[in-house]
């Protein structure tokens, strides 16, 4: 006969001898002895319950993933773990809303893993909602939010089993399938002319300091938390050799990848950013600060996306545009703040701006964590590519006469010279390493992560 977990259980061996047991917050059954009556063998467990308990060992039930999970969670939260916050959120979405939250940490199964990870797959993406909150989509759930949740499900489970309360990983070797059609990922940029619009458009169409965000944001890449987390004191010598930024904080810790890195300044963003520092926020810690003058916070965009409000009208309640700078810029097609960081990137690759580097550089430049999420930018310079290859066939004397342009980088070039000062740097495009900050590597793993 089983009781309730935490309080044991009384079962009848093949000697038809009764036994008492316990289930230690371990996850290990302890007997506490045989005996001839199952009425003995209930009041040797009651006995064994209230010794452990005067002990301070009380025993308890089986441990379940739901029990686990908020005990993994709240250690990660507080180790400063960076995105918590989703992290939580996909946890309770997709893990505690599935019957595997419920099984006993020993129980469960690659069966049962891959079994969770099919419901996950069918499950329905969700958007946020005029309003607030967010409503469900006729599409499921993309490959990445199905490997985000896989890979929580596997930090959590590694987790017990280093605490001993599992013996093996059921979710080693598991991963969602990918699509048979592999489909390009959806991204877009700003062209040339959108830039010129949105960095050099009239103050009544776009005022300060939102103009020079949407401009840092670009000739920099910076990821909007760390716009918002960037001081003064990250920013080098705007006059000096070699200007940089440095990148050490984001919304709620380090950087994505938790390294520091350097970001060399173009001469648009050193243009932008020696006005924004010379003007009204001259003196102040925070870069890019609220309108409370604190940090801003996730959803703060600096009013690049339609706002509305709702209010009364004839008819009731409707909802008014009430800010969109975006479309203050003339770009009418749908471009997301993180696109900002998306257009850098490719006008570095295409060398638009008179530079062009090679993709290991510009994942160096925005903090990729692998090579791999960078690669998407490789079919932006299909023409720069064969430019390079034309004119490496070319006698010596005949290359840049042909091209009409300095010959693209590769590994094998000289150090960049300094667009200022003329001095040569050892680090291609990335000049003027502050001491005691490691150079940047990338990592050949491919992390399960936002870019």
């Amino acid at each position: 006969m089983r009781r309730t977990a935490g309080s044991g259980s009384v079962d009848q061996l093949p000697s038809k001898r009764w036994r008492a047991r316990v289930r230690l917050d371990t996850g290990a059954q302890v007997s506490l002895g045989t005996c001839d009556t199952e009425a003995e063998a209930h009041a040797l467990l009651a006995a064994g319950v209230r010794q452990l308990a005067e002990r301070g060992a009380a025993p308890t039930g089986p441990k379940t993933l739901r029990a686990w999970g908020k005990t993994w969670l709240t250690t990660r939260e507080n180790d400063g773990i960076r995105g918590i916050v989703q992290e939580r959120s996909v946890w309770d979405r997709h893990v505690l809303a599935h019957p595997i939250a419920d099984l006993p940490l020993r129980e469960i199964t690659r069966r049962q893993v891959l079994a969770w990870m099919d419901a996950v797959r069918a499950t329905r993406a969700v958007v946020s909602a005029r309003g607030g909150g967010h409503r469900e989509t006729a599409r499921p759930v993309s490959r990445r939010v199905v490997l985000h949740a896989l890979h929580l499900l596997r930090g959590a489970l590694h987790a017990a089993r280093d605490a001993e309360h599992l013996g093996s990983d059921p979710t080693q070797g598991v991963k969602p399938p990918r699509d048979k059609v592999r489909r390009e990922q959806a991204w877009t940029y700003l062209t040339p002319a959108e830039i010129e619009r949105v960095t050099r458009g009239s103050h009544d169409a776009l005022p300060e300091p939102e103009r020079t965000i949407y401009g840092v944001a670009i000739y920099t890449g910076l990821r909007q938390g760390e716009l918002w987390a960037l001081e003064r004191g990250d920013i080098g010598d705007l006059d000096g050799p070699g200007p940089e930024i440095t990148v050490s904080r984001s919304h709620d810790g380090p950087p994505k990848n938790g390294k520091v890195r350097r970001v060399p300044l173009l001469p648009e963003a050193i243009a932008l950013l020696r006005a924004h520092l010379a003007g009204p926020h001259a003196g102040k810690r925070l870069v890019f600060p609220g309108e409370t003058g604190g940090r801003r916070g996730r959803s703060d965009d600096a009013r690049w996306a339609p706002q509305t409000r709702k209010v009364e009208g004839a008819a009731g309640p409707e909802w008014v545009e009430v800010c969109n700078y975006r479309r203050r810029a003339g770009i009418t097609r749908r471009v997301r703040f993180h696109d900002l960081r998306h257009t850098c990137a490719s006008h570095l690759v295409m060398g638009t701006w008179g530079v062009t580097l090679t993709l290991q550089e510009v994942a160096l430049w925005l903090g990729h964590s692998s090579i791999t999420m960078t690669e998407r930018y490789a079919h932006l310079a299909p023409e720069r590519l064969a430019a390079r290859v034309a004119d490496a066939t070319r006698p010596a004397d005949m290359q840049s006469a042909a091209s009409g342009t300095a010959p693209a980088r590769d590994s094998n070039d000289p150090p960049f010279e300094s667009r200022e000062s003329g001095v040569a740097s050892e680090t291609p495009c990335f000049t003027a390493r502050p001491r005691g900050v490691e150079p940047l590597t990338l990592g050949s793993e491919v992390r399960c992560s936002i870019h």
